[in-house]
Formats: C-alpha cells, structure tokens, sequence
C-alpha cells in the first residue's frame, strides 16, 4: 500500500476494517445487489443493514478491494496513477 501522506491530513486506508459507503448530498448507502456482485444506491434509513457494509481487502501494489457480507468481492478500487 503507497500512502505518500499517511500522516497528512487524509485518513488512512481502513485495511481489514468493515466500512459502509455514503453519500454526502444525500446520506444514502451503497449496499450490495442481492446477488451481491454489484453495488447499488438505496435511501437512508436510520441503521447501516449488513448490505451495506464491507470490508476493506488489502490486494496489495496500491489496491483494495471491497468484500460484501456474503464473501463475494464488489468493487475493486484502484489506485490512480496521478
């Protein structure tokens, strides 16, 4: 994992930790598909459902990749080149 300013003022990666995705306009959740292989949008509600947590899976050379709470993998996340 390349984290130039690990100690800046961004936050570090979450690796290992679960996470839940959402959105600062609207405060809905990313949550996984049923079948649990894409992410979707769904409203905010008042709890995080386990659909929409994941956990953050080190991939290694920069990447992450996103694990839904039935295993499957949803969303690899790459490390921009810029």
């Amino acid at each position: 994992m390349d984290q130039p300013r690990a100690r800046g003022i961004e936050r570090e990666i979450p690796l290992g930790k679960t996470i839940a995705l959402t959105s600062g306009a609207d405060g809905s959740f990313l949550t996984a598909d049923s079948g649990g292989a894409a992410l979707i949008n769904v409203a905010a509600t008042n709890a995080v459902t386990k659909d929409a947590q994941f956990k953050v899976v080190d991939l290694g050379k920069g990447q992450v990749a996103l694990q839904a709470a039935n295993g499957k993998f949803v969303s690899p996340i790459r490390r921009s080149p810029y």
